[in-house]
């Protein structure tokens, strides 16, 4: 909770950074980053990055990665490209779904 970095705008949550270090590795992590519908496209979610970083780095912490969907709506690959954040693994997850024949 000490990296949950919360934006309050009045008495309605805007946005959150939930964050933590790995225990096994000098490494940060991003683990959700979320801004509400009607705060998006104002640059919140770029704060909240950049303020985790800072606090990553104030911790002695130079990586810091997370995880996305790159088919993502809300086109965050391009929010953390600005960041300066760079693609170091792609994988892709297959689903079928199986019939009650089997085939």
């Amino acid at each position: 909770p000490g990296l949950w970095f919360l934006a309050w705008d009045g008495d309605q949550l805007a946005g959150v950074a939930l964050n933590y270090r790995d225990s096994a590795r000098p490494e940060g992590w991003t683990d959700h980053l979320s801004v509400r519908r009607p705060w998006r496209h104002r640059g919140l979610g770029k704060a909240l990055l950049l303020h985790s970083f800072r606090e990553f780095y104030r911790m002695g912490i130079s990586t810091v990665k997370l995880s996305v969907d790159s088919a993502s709506l809300t086109n965050a690959p391009s929010l953390y490209a600005s960041v300066g954040m760079q693609t170091v693994q792609l994988y892709h997850i297959y689903m079928k779904t199986v019939p009650a024949n089997g085939t």
